[in-house]
């Protein structure tokens, strides 16, 4: 991730939170991508760590006008899919009872 010139990456900034977010998620098995279109807003994608980073292998992706809400958006849509997949995974285990 790279943080715009200027910027303060320490404190309770926008930048320490991404920082953070990212970090959390890296631990859980995912890279962040984070870029900037103009004035049009920031879209925050993550993957899974070591896939190769193309839009086919992305987790979850949000599009925000700032980064920390693009950020915490596909944050949390990856961590809601994985929980629904493991969540099928679990199912799929189940026995099955024929009455």
């Amino acid at each position: 991730m790279t943080v715009p010139s200027g910027s303060c990456v320490s404190g309770s900034t926008p930048w320490a939170g991404i920082s953070a977010i990212a970090t959390g998620m890296a631990r859980q098995g995912y890279d962040l991508q984070l870029a900037r279109y103009d004035e049009r807003g920031w879209r925050a994608t993550f993957y899974p760590t070591g896939m190769e980073h193309s839009i086919t292998s992305a987790t979850a992706s949000a599009w925000e006008r700032t980064p920390w809400h693009a950020v915490q958006g596909a944050a949390r849509d990856a961590l809601r899919e994985r929980s629904e997949t493991q969540w099928r995974l679990r199912l799929l285990r189940l026995p099955l009872r024929i009455p």
